[in-house]
């Protein structure tokens, strides 16, 4: 598997009920549970989650995958 190779491509979609008086330059936060249980990774490693909005790159969340050790 290549080192860019996707694993799963998930796709969410949400409307929020922004506040009247907000300013065009505020950002909020809005919570977007994204259910990934269904995702295998394939291999230890290093992977990113690749957040975008409207096709615009937001953030990139890094992690490492180990295997997994028995519970006692």
């Amino acid at each position: 598997m290549g080192q860019d190779a996707e694993v799963a491509h998930v796709k969410i979609g949400f409307q929020a009920d922004m506040p009247a008086d907000l300013n065009i330059a505020e950002t909020v936060q809005l919570p977007a549970p994204v259910d990934l249980s269904g995702v295998e990774i394939p291999q230890q490693g290093p992977y990113s989650v690749e957040i975008a909005v409207d096709g615009t790159h937001l953030r990139s969340l890094t992690f490492r995958a180990s295997p997994r050790t028995p519970a006692r």
